[in-house]
């Protein structure tokens, strides 16, 4: 209902990057592969619950595809971390240098979020070449 809603022109789990967790391989389905904002491929990760294993997986990722945006996408981005802690879903996504937004932001105006995060991470010094599509 996510993107079905946006008008952007996306496909489902249609692309995987391959990450190393020490010390063994894996792989990371990425849940949308969105095109149509300028000129680059975005990656975007939808997430009611960010769990320990989730930050490790998606820091590895990040780290090992500097070419690839990912865009974390959190319903409730205020959420802590975990009980007790002072960090919020957000917070942990600006420590690790991950793109985030919530799902309200991104319904009312979906280009101009994913526009205004990719511009925010070319400012950054991320790389403008968009990433290659994996099967």
């Amino acid at each position: 209902v996510l993107m079905r809603q946006t008008g952007l022109v996306h496909e489902h789990e249609v692309t995987t990057l391959h990450y190393v967790s020490p010390p063994k391989k894996h792989r990371y389905l990425v849940d949308f592969s969105v095109s149509g904002i300028n000129d680059s491929l975005l990656y975007m990760e939808t997430k009611g619950r960010l769990t320990n294993a989730d930050r490790i997986k998606m820091k590895l990722v990040c780290e090992q595809h500097p070419e690839a945006l990912i865009v974390m996408v959190f319903s409730q981005p205020k959420n802590k971390i975990y009980k007790g802690s002072k960090t919020s879903y957000g917070d942990w996504c600006d420590a690790a240098g991950i793109p985030w937004c919530s799902v309200d932001e991104f319904e009312k105006d979906p280009k101009g979020t994913l526009c205004r995060l990719h511009t925010a991470r070319l400012k950054a010094g991320a790389s403008a070449v968009p990433p290659q599509k994996n099967s």
